[in-house]
């Protein structure tokens, strides 16, 4: 029998402003995260293949949030501030998700910190689909821990 592996249920999307949790933003429609890494290939005279090395470029990711209470809409307001430099001292917003691993109950947290951000297009589809913030985002590291 194959081990189950995580699905949408299992996982959890914090946002954090200077550390305080933003947690009435809990309507994550859903999420994504890559790990940039640039492979360098480089030939030489005299050698049957190139040699290959790799370039750490950060993280980059996106998310859609569902609004009910206009948290959302704080948070786009808190990024639009920090764009303009509007607000001494500049928050940081950290991204973290939670994996936990239904076979065996393990818990990986990814903690993406001081995250920059994109465009932020809202949006409603329809009269009976919900308003939604997609967000796109950056870091220059992330950290990740089991547990």
């Amino acid at each position: 029998m194959t081990a189950p592996r995580f699905i949408g249920q299992d996982t959890e999307l914090l946002i954090s402003v200077d550390g305080k949790p933003l947690s009435n933003i809990t309507a994550i429609a859903s999420h994504e995260f890559t790990v940039k890494i640039n492979m360098i290939e480089k030939g030489y005279v005299g050698e049957l293949s190139d040699r290959l090395d790799e370039v750490f470029k950060g993280i980059s990711g996106a998310f859609e949030a569902h609004d009910s209470d206009g948290s959302v809409l704080e948070l786009v307001s808190t990024i639009m501030a920090r764009a303009q430099r509007r607000v001494p001292p500049i928050p940081k917003v950290t991204v973290k998700t939670v994996i936990v691993f239904p076979e065996n109950g393990r818990r990986a947290l990814i903690t993406m910190p001081d995250a920059k951000f994109g465009d932020i297009p809202v949006g409603v589809s329809g009269r009976e689909d919900h308003g939604s913030f997609r967000f796109t985002y950056g870091a220059e590291t992330a950290g990740l821990i089991f547990r």
